[in-house]
Protein backbone atom coordinates (compact mmCIF):
# COMPACT_ATOMS: atom_id res chain seq x y z
CA UNK A 1 0.00 0.00 0.00
CA UNK A 2 1.16 3.56 -0.64
CA UNK A 3 2.15 5.53 2.45
CA UNK A 4 0.24 8.69 3.08
CA UNK A 5 1.70 11.94 4.30
CA UNK A 6 0.70 14.92 6.30
CA UNK A 7 3.20 17.62 5.27
CA UNK A 8 3.29 20.87 7.14
CA UNK A 9 4.42 24.25 5.94
CA UNK A 10 7.87 25.24 7.08
CA UNK A 11 10.20 28.09 6.53
CA UNK A 12 12.52 26.05 4.40
CA UNK A 13 12.25 25.11 0.78
CA UNK A 14 11.22 21.60 1.71
CA UNK A 15 7.82 21.01 3.21
CA UNK A 16 8.01 18.76 6.23
CA UNK A 17 6.50 15.53 5.10
CA UNK A 18 5.75 12.99 7.79
CA UNK A 19 4.70 9.89 5.95
CA UNK A 20 2.51 7.69 8.09
CA UNK A 21 3.46 4.16 7.45
CA UNK A 22 0.44 2.10 6.75
CA UNK A 23 0.35 -1.57 7.57
CA UNK A 24 1.98 -3.53 4.82
CA UNK A 25 0.10 -6.74 4.14
CA UNK A 26 2.33 -9.76 4.77
CA UNK A 27 2.31 -12.08 1.83
CA UNK A 28 1.59 -15.66 2.90
CA UNK A 29 3.88 -18.01 1.08
CA UNK A 30 2.07 -20.76 -0.67
CA UNK A 31 3.67 -24.23 -0.29
CA UNK A 32 5.34 -25.45 -3.43
CA UNK A 33 3.49 -28.29 -5.04
CA UNK A 34 5.41 -31.56 -5.12
CA UNK A 35 6.02 -32.93 -8.55
CA UNK A 36 3.77 -35.85 -7.64
CA UNK A 37 1.00 -33.67 -6.25
CA UNK A 38 1.32 -35.21 -2.76
CA UNK A 39 2.24 -33.81 0.58
CA UNK A 40 5.96 -33.46 1.12
CA UNK A 41 7.51 -36.68 2.44
CA UNK A 42 4.57 -38.93 1.48
CA UNK A 43 5.16 -41.64 -1.11
CA UNK A 44 3.56 -41.09 -4.43
CA UNK A 45 0.51 -43.20 -5.11
CA UNK A 46 0.94 -45.60 -8.02
CA UNK A 47 -1.57 -45.04 -10.76
CA UNK A 48 -3.99 -47.83 -11.56
CA UNK A 49 -2.95 -49.80 -14.61
CA UNK A 50 -4.88 -49.05 -17.74
CA UNK A 51 -6.94 -51.95 -19.06
CA UNK A 52 -5.34 -53.73 -21.97
CA UNK A 53 -6.81 -53.16 -25.38
CA UNK A 54 -8.64 -56.20 -26.78
CA UNK A 55 -8.33 -57.53 -30.27
CA UNK A 56 -11.97 -56.82 -30.97
CA UNK A 57 -11.60 -53.12 -30.30
CA UNK A 58 -12.76 -50.93 -33.17
CA UNK A 59 -9.96 -49.20 -35.01
CA UNK A 60 -9.36 -45.61 -33.92
CA UNK A 61 -10.74 -43.06 -36.34
CA UNK A 62 -8.23 -41.10 -38.33
CA UNK A 63 -7.42 -37.86 -36.56
CA UNK A 64 -8.68 -34.68 -38.09
CA UNK A 65 -5.97 -32.49 -39.51
CA UNK A 66 -4.72 -29.96 -36.98
CA UNK A 67 -5.60 -26.40 -37.90
CA UNK A 68 -2.77 -23.95 -37.51
CA UNK A 69 -3.69 -21.16 -35.14
CA UNK A 70 -4.07 -17.75 -36.70
CA UNK A 71 -1.48 -15.27 -35.50
CA UNK A 72 -2.80 -12.70 -33.05
CA UNK A 73 -3.11 -9.33 -34.73
CA UNK A 74 -0.77 -6.65 -33.45
CA UNK A 75 -2.60 -3.93 -31.58
CA UNK A 76 -3.13 -0.87 -33.70
CA UNK A 77 -1.66 2.37 -32.34
CA UNK A 78 -4.14 4.84 -30.92
CA UNK A 79 -5.20 7.24 -33.65
CA UNK A 80 -4.13 10.82 -33.30
CA UNK A 81 -6.95 13.09 -32.16
CA UNK A 82 -8.86 14.69 -34.97
CA UNK A 83 -8.95 17.95 -33.03
CA UNK A 84 -7.90 19.49 -29.74
CA UNK A 85 -10.11 21.41 -27.36
CA UNK A 86 -8.37 24.41 -25.83
CA UNK A 87 -9.84 26.06 -22.72
CA UNK A 88 -9.06 29.66 -21.70
CA UNK A 89 -10.42 31.71 -18.79
CA UNK A 90 -11.87 35.12 -19.59
CA UNK A 91 -12.82 37.29 -16.65
CA UNK A 92 -13.99 40.79 -15.89
CA UNK A 93 -15.55 40.28 -12.49
CA UNK A 94 -19.01 40.61 -14.03
CA UNK A 95 -21.43 38.91 -16.39
CA UNK A 96 -18.69 38.38 -18.98
CA UNK A 97 -16.85 35.85 -16.81
CA UNK A 98 -16.54 32.61 -18.74
CA UNK A 99 -14.37 29.84 -20.07
CA UNK A 100 -13.90 30.00 -23.83
CA UNK A 101 -13.56 26.70 -25.68
CA UNK A 102 -11.61 26.68 -28.93
CA UNK A 103 -11.28 23.76 -31.32
CA UNK A 104 -7.96 23.33 -33.14
CA UNK A 105 -7.71 20.94 -36.09
CA UNK A 106 -4.06 19.92 -36.63
CA UNK A 107 -4.63 18.61 -40.17
CA UNK A 108 -5.77 22.04 -41.37
CA UNK A 109 -3.96 24.11 -38.75
CA UNK A 110 -7.10 26.11 -38.07
CA UNK A 111 -8.76 27.45 -34.92
CA UNK A 112 -12.51 27.76 -34.49
CA UNK A 113 -14.45 29.02 -31.48
CA UNK A 114 -16.42 25.96 -30.37
CA UNK A 115 -18.37 27.33 -27.44
CA UNK A 116 -17.83 28.05 -23.78
CA UNK A 117 -18.94 27.71 -20.19
CA UNK A 118 -20.78 30.86 -19.21
CA UNK A 119 -23.76 31.99 -17.17
CA UNK A 120 -25.00 32.16 -13.61
CA UNK A 121 -25.68 28.42 -13.35
CA UNK A 122 -21.97 27.76 -13.84
CA UNK A 123 -21.14 29.80 -10.70
CA UNK A 124 -18.65 31.81 -12.78
CA UNK A 125 -20.64 35.04 -13.13
CA UNK A 126 -19.08 37.78 -11.04
CA UNK A 127 -16.24 35.56 -9.85
CA UNK A 128 -13.54 36.37 -12.44
CA UNK A 129 -12.10 32.93 -13.37
CA UNK A 130 -8.35 32.78 -12.90
CA UNK A 131 -7.22 29.34 -14.03
CA UNK A 132 -8.40 26.31 -15.95
CA UNK A 133 -7.32 22.66 -16.17
CA UNK A 134 -8.55 19.47 -17.84
CA UNK A 135 -7.84 15.98 -16.52
CA UNK A 136 -7.24 12.76 -18.44
CA UNK A 137 -10.98 12.02 -18.68
CA UNK A 138 -11.83 15.47 -20.07
CA UNK A 139 -13.40 16.93 -16.91
CA UNK A 140 -12.82 20.68 -16.66
CA UNK A 141 -11.69 22.62 -13.56
CA UNK A 142 -11.96 26.40 -13.12
CA UNK A 143 -10.56 28.50 -10.25
CA UNK A 144 -12.28 31.70 -9.11
CA UNK A 145 -11.71 34.24 -6.37
CA UNK A 146 -14.26 34.52 -3.60
CA UNK A 147 -14.77 37.09 -0.85
CA UNK A 148 -12.33 37.77 2.00
CA UNK A 149 -9.47 36.03 0.21
CA UNK A 150 -11.20 32.67 -0.12
CA UNK A 151 -11.95 31.00 -3.41
CA UNK A 152 -13.47 28.09 -5.27
CA UNK A 153 -12.55 25.50 -7.86
CA UNK A 154 -15.49 24.29 -9.96
CA UNK A 155 -15.45 20.96 -11.78
CA UNK A 156 -17.55 20.50 -14.94
CA UNK A 157 -18.38 17.31 -16.81
CA UNK A 158 -16.31 16.39 -19.84
CA UNK A 159 -17.57 17.99 -23.04
CA UNK A 160 -19.22 20.95 -21.32
CA UNK A 161 -19.22 23.92 -23.69
CA UNK A 162 -17.49 22.01 -26.48
CA UNK A 163 -20.24 22.51 -29.06
CA UNK A 164 -21.97 25.71 -27.89
CA UNK A 165 -21.98 28.18 -25.02
CA UNK A 166 -23.26 26.18 -22.07
CA UNK A 167 -24.86 27.40 -18.87
CA UNK A 168 -24.20 24.24 -16.88
CA UNK A 169 -23.95 23.63 -13.17
CA UNK A 170 -20.67 22.28 -11.82
CA UNK A 171 -20.59 18.67 -10.70
CA UNK A 172 -18.28 19.51 -7.80
CA UNK A 173 -17.13 22.59 -5.86
CA UNK A 174 -13.83 22.76 -3.94
CA UNK A 175 -13.51 25.54 -1.35
CA UNK A 176 -10.01 26.95 -0.90
CA UNK A 177 -8.56 28.92 2.02
CA UNK A 178 -6.89 31.53 -0.18
CA UNK A 179 -7.57 32.87 -3.66
CA UNK A 180 -6.74 30.14 -6.20
CA UNK A 181 -5.00 30.86 -9.46
CA UNK A 182 -3.14 28.32 -11.59
CA UNK A 183 -4.54 24.80 -11.76
CA UNK A 184 -3.47 21.33 -12.85
CA UNK A 185 -5.49 18.10 -12.88
CA UNK A 186 -4.01 14.60 -13.29
CA UNK A 187 -3.68 11.25 -11.50
CA UNK A 188 -7.12 11.72 -9.94
CA UNK A 189 -5.91 14.85 -8.14
CA UNK A 190 -6.53 18.60 -8.46
CA UNK A 191 -3.49 20.84 -7.90
CA UNK A 192 -4.33 24.42 -6.86
CA UNK A 193 -1.94 27.37 -6.55
CA UNK A 194 -3.08 29.83 -3.90
CA UNK A 195 -1.95 33.30 -2.89
CA UNK A 196 -0.51 33.97 0.54
CA UNK A 197 -3.78 35.29 1.97
CA UNK A 198 -3.18 38.92 2.90
CA UNK A 199 0.14 39.14 1.10
CA UNK A 200 2.38 38.46 4.11
CA UNK A 201 2.82 34.70 4.23
CA UNK A 202 4.23 32.34 1.63
CA UNK A 203 2.07 31.14 -1.23
CA UNK A 204 1.00 27.50 -1.12
CA UNK A 205 -0.02 24.70 -3.44
CA UNK A 206 -2.88 22.55 -2.20
CA UNK A 207 -3.69 19.16 -3.69
CA UNK A 208 -7.19 17.74 -3.43
CA UNK A 209 -8.23 14.16 -3.98
CA UNK A 210 -11.23 13.08 -6.00
CA UNK A 211 -13.42 12.95 -2.89
CA UNK A 212 -12.23 16.04 -0.99
CA UNK A 213 -14.14 19.31 -1.35
CA UNK A 214 -12.46 21.42 1.34
CA UNK A 215 -9.62 19.57 3.06
CA UNK A 216 -6.52 19.13 0.92
CA UNK A 217 -4.73 15.80 0.90
CA UNK A 218 -1.42 17.65 0.72
CA UNK A 219 -0.19 21.23 1.18
CA UNK A 220 3.16 22.41 -0.19
CA UNK A 221 4.80 25.69 0.78
CA UNK A 222 7.29 26.05 -2.04
CA UNK A 223 10.39 27.79 -0.72
CA UNK A 224 8.69 29.10 2.42
CA UNK A 225 9.32 32.65 1.21
CA UNK A 226 7.21 35.43 2.73
CA UNK A 227 5.20 37.50 0.25
CA UNK A 228 5.98 34.94 -2.43
CA UNK A 229 3.92 34.31 -5.51
CA UNK A 230 3.19 30.80 -6.75
CA UNK A 231 2.65 31.18 -10.48
CA UNK A 232 2.09 27.64 -11.74
CA UNK A 233 1.95 23.95 -10.85
CA UNK A 234 2.19 20.83 -12.97
CA UNK A 235 2.94 17.13 -12.49
CA UNK A 236 4.83 14.63 -14.61
CA UNK A 237 3.88 11.10 -15.63
CA UNK A 238 5.36 9.68 -12.40
CA UNK A 239 3.30 12.03 -10.22
CA UNK A 240 6.20 14.33 -9.26
CA UNK A 241 5.03 17.89 -8.67
CA UNK A 242 6.65 21.05 -10.12
CA UNK A 243 5.82 24.38 -8.47
CA UNK A 244 7.01 27.71 -9.86
CA UNK A 245 7.65 30.35 -7.20
CA UNK A 246 8.86 33.75 -8.39
CA UNK A 247 9.96 34.63 -4.86
CA UNK A 248 9.33 37.66 -2.70
CA UNK A 249 7.49 40.10 -4.93
CA UNK A 250 8.56 43.01 -2.69
CA UNK A 251 12.16 42.49 -3.80
CA UNK A 252 13.48 43.90 -7.05
CA UNK A 253 14.20 41.26 -9.68
CA UNK A 254 16.47 39.24 -9.68
CA UNK A 255 17.01 39.33 -5.90
CA UNK A 256 13.67 37.56 -5.44
CA UNK A 257 15.41 34.31 -6.52
CA UNK A 258 12.68 32.69 -8.64
CA UNK A 259 12.79 28.90 -8.50
CA UNK A 260 10.97 25.82 -9.77
CA UNK A 261 10.64 23.43 -6.82
CA UNK A 262 10.23 19.70 -7.49
CA UNK A 263 8.46 17.35 -5.05
CA UNK A 264 7.55 13.69 -5.10
CA UNK A 265 3.94 12.58 -4.74
CA UNK A 266 4.24 12.71 -0.93
CA UNK A 267 5.30 16.36 -0.99
CA UNK A 268 8.97 15.73 -0.18
CA UNK A 269 11.28 18.07 -2.08
CA UNK A 270 13.56 16.14 -4.46
CA UNK A 271 15.02 18.89 -6.63
CA UNK A 272 15.07 22.49 -7.79
CA UNK A 273 15.63 24.40 -11.00
CA UNK A 274 17.34 27.61 -9.90
CA UNK A 275 18.08 29.89 -12.82
CA UNK A 276 18.17 33.38 -11.34
CA UNK A 277 17.80 35.13 -14.69
CA UNK A 278 14.11 34.44 -15.20
CA UNK A 279 10.70 34.12 -13.56
CA UNK A 280 8.62 31.18 -14.74
CA UNK A 281 4.91 31.60 -15.38
CA UNK A 282 3.69 28.93 -17.81
CA UNK A 283 4.87 25.28 -17.62
CA UNK A 284 4.06 22.22 -19.76
CA UNK A 285 5.38 18.71 -20.44
CA UNK A 286 5.50 17.09 -23.85
CA UNK A 287 4.88 13.38 -24.45
CA UNK A 288 8.61 12.62 -24.10
CA UNK A 289 8.77 14.17 -20.63
CA UNK A 290 10.63 17.35 -21.59
CA UNK A 291 9.65 20.35 -19.46
CA UNK A 292 8.93 23.73 -21.07
CA UNK A 293 8.87 26.92 -19.01
CA UNK A 294 7.70 30.30 -20.23
CA UNK A 295 9.81 32.98 -18.61
CA UNK A 296 9.62 36.71 -18.01
CA UNK A 297 11.87 39.47 -16.72
CA UNK A 298 15.04 37.67 -17.75
CA UNK A 299 18.34 39.34 -18.47
CA UNK A 300 19.51 40.15 -21.97
CA UNK A 301 22.44 37.75 -21.67
CA UNK A 302 22.33 34.27 -23.22
CA UNK A 303 21.10 31.62 -22.88
CA UNK A 304 17.89 33.26 -21.66
CA UNK A 305 16.43 36.71 -21.81
CA UNK A 306 13.12 38.47 -21.45
CA UNK A 307 10.05 36.57 -22.46
CA UNK A 308 11.73 33.33 -23.45
CA UNK A 309 10.48 29.75 -23.62
CA UNK A 310 13.06 27.32 -22.21
CA UNK A 311 13.21 23.56 -22.60
CA UNK A 312 14.61 21.28 -19.89
CA UNK A 313 15.39 17.77 -21.19
CA UNK A 314 13.69 14.73 -19.69
CA UNK A 315 15.91 12.67 -17.42
CA UNK A 316 17.85 15.66 -16.10
CA UNK A 317 15.17 17.60 -14.25
CA UNK A 318 16.40 16.60 -10.78
CA UNK A 319 19.95 17.79 -11.51
CA UNK A 320 19.16 21.52 -11.86
CA UNK A 321 19.74 21.43 -15.61
CA UNK A 322 20.65 24.35 -17.79
CA UNK A 323 17.90 25.23 -20.27
CA UNK A 324 18.06 25.27 -24.03
CA UNK A 325 16.29 28.32 -25.44
CA UNK A 326 13.47 27.64 -27.89
CA UNK A 327 11.83 31.05 -28.30
CA UNK A 328 12.95 34.54 -27.44
CA UNK A 329 11.64 38.08 -27.45
CA UNK A 330 7.86 38.29 -27.40
CA UNK A 331 7.22 35.16 -29.48
CA UNK A 332 5.96 33.14 -26.55
CA UNK A 333 4.23 36.08 -24.89
CA UNK A 334 5.32 37.83 -21.73
CA UNK A 335 4.27 35.78 -18.75
CA UNK A 336 1.87 33.81 -20.91
CA UNK A 337 0.37 30.39 -20.35
CA UNK A 338 1.51 27.40 -22.39
CA UNK A 339 0.16 23.91 -23.09
CA UNK A 340 1.29 21.02 -25.31
CA UNK A 341 -1.00 18.41 -26.87
CA UNK A 342 -0.32 14.73 -27.56
CA UNK A 343 1.06 15.52 -31.03
CA UNK A 344 3.57 18.09 -29.76
CA UNK A 345 1.71 21.24 -30.84
CA UNK A 346 2.54 24.12 -28.50
CA UNK A 347 -0.26 26.52 -27.46
CA UNK A 348 0.49 29.86 -25.84
CA UNK A 349 -1.48 32.94 -24.87
CA UNK A 350 -0.61 36.61 -24.72
CA UNK A 351 -3.01 38.99 -26.45
CA UNK A 352 -4.28 36.01 -28.48
CA UNK A 353 -4.14 32.23 -28.62
CA UNK A 354 -1.34 30.92 -30.84
CA UNK A 355 -0.16 27.46 -31.82
CA UNK A 356 3.25 26.28 -33.02
CA UNK A 357 3.70 23.00 -34.90
CA UNK A 358 5.82 20.15 -33.46
CA UNK A 359 9.54 20.70 -33.90
CA UNK A 360 9.23 24.45 -33.31
CA UNK A 361 12.44 26.39 -32.91
CA UNK A 362 13.70 29.89 -32.09
CA UNK A 363 12.77 31.22 -35.53
CA UNK A 364 9.38 29.50 -35.76
CA UNK A 365 6.23 31.43 -36.56
CA UNK A 366 2.79 30.65 -35.23
CA UNK A 367 0.81 28.29 -37.45
CA UNK A 368 -2.51 29.77 -36.37
CA UNK A 369 -3.80 32.63 -34.21
CA UNK A 370 -7.21 33.46 -32.81
CA UNK A 371 -8.16 36.45 -30.68
CA UNK A 372 -9.47 34.74 -27.56
CA UNK A 373 -8.43 34.58 -23.92
CA UNK A 374 -7.10 37.40 -21.82
CA UNK A 375 -3.46 36.46 -21.31
CA UNK A 376 -3.98 34.64 -18.02
CA UNK A 377 -1.36 32.38 -16.51
CA UNK A 378 -3.11 29.14 -17.41
CA UNK A 379 -4.74 27.49 -20.37
CA UNK A 380 -5.60 23.84 -20.86
CA UNK A 381 -5.65 21.53 -23.84
CA UNK A 382 -7.43 18.20 -24.20
CA UNK A 383 -6.13 15.64 -24.78
CA UNK A 384 -2.76 16.35 -23.20
CA UNK A 385 0.27 14.07 -22.72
Amino acid sequence: MTPTSTPTASGSGTPTATPTALATPTATARPSASPTGTASGSPAASPSPSPSATASASPSPSPSPTRSPSPSPSPSPSPAPAADLVYLPVGSGGSGDAIEVVRYTPSTQQFALAGGISGSSTNLTGHDPNGVAVDETGNIYVSTSGSSGTGFVYEYAAGSGSSSIANVAPIRTITTTNSPYALWAAHGLVYVDESSGGGTGPGVTQIFSAVSNSTPALTITAGGVANSSITNVISDAAGNIYVSNIGNYQNVYPSNNPTIYIYNALGVQIGTITNSDFETFGMAFDAAGNLYANNYYGTAAPPLHCCSLAEYPAGSLLTNPAPAERFSGTQAGAGAAIAIDTLGNLFTTASSLQVYAPGFGPSASANATIGVGDGTYTLAVYPHP
